[in-house]
């Protein structure tokens, strides 16, 4: 099977990836988890990862930087970058170290699919999903809407009321 790592300071996002992910319709194990560019690294390191998911604004080690040290040291890895900022310089540093995608907050379902579709077909363009997978799952609709609460939760503590707490 492949193996996924998901890059996110933002435990809400890590769950909603994990959750909305057809992982095993894919061939990829449950993803992994960092909750930064350094940790990030190092389960690379333990992992060797197929598809990564990471978020450029992190504490300790950002997503540029992380890209630009990840791709030079496991350059047949796919990234798909998920980001709450839709600037183009996070975009152009994206696609400079390689990333495949560039996904914005809140992650939705069908966009996140294609972008795993994308990184795969990269990986090998003849693959054909749902073949030699475990049982397809399919999300159930309880599991998306709570998915998308936690995203809106993570965007209302991070953009809406982070400014007027020191601690959030």
């Amino acid at each position: 099977m492949l193996k996924a790592l998901i890059i996110d300071d933002e435990k809400p996002v890590q769950i909603a990836v994990s959750k909305l992910g057809r992982w095993s319709y894919y061939g990829i194990e449950p993803p992994a988890t960092a909750v930064n560019g350094k940790d990030g690294l190092s389960c690379m390191r333990e992992l060797h990862p197929d598809v990564v998911f990471v978020d450029m604004n992190m504490p300790v080690m950002d997503g540029c930087t992380f890209l630009e040290k990840a791709h030079h040291e496991f350059p047949d890895s796919q990234y798909i970058v998920i980001s709450g900022y839709d600037e183009f310089h996070y975009a152009q540093q994206a696609l400079r170290f390689g990333a495949c995608d560039y996904l914005l907050k809140p992650i939705e379902e069908n966009a996140l699919n294609s972008a795993i579709e994308k990184a795969l077909h990269r990986i090998d363009p003849d693959l054909v999903f749902g073949q030699n997978a475990a049982k397809t799952t399919n999300t159930s609709p309880e599991e998306v809407i709570s998915s998308i609460f936690l995203l809106h939760l993570a965007f209302l503590q991070n953009f809406v009321l982070a400014p007027y707490f020191d601690t959030i």
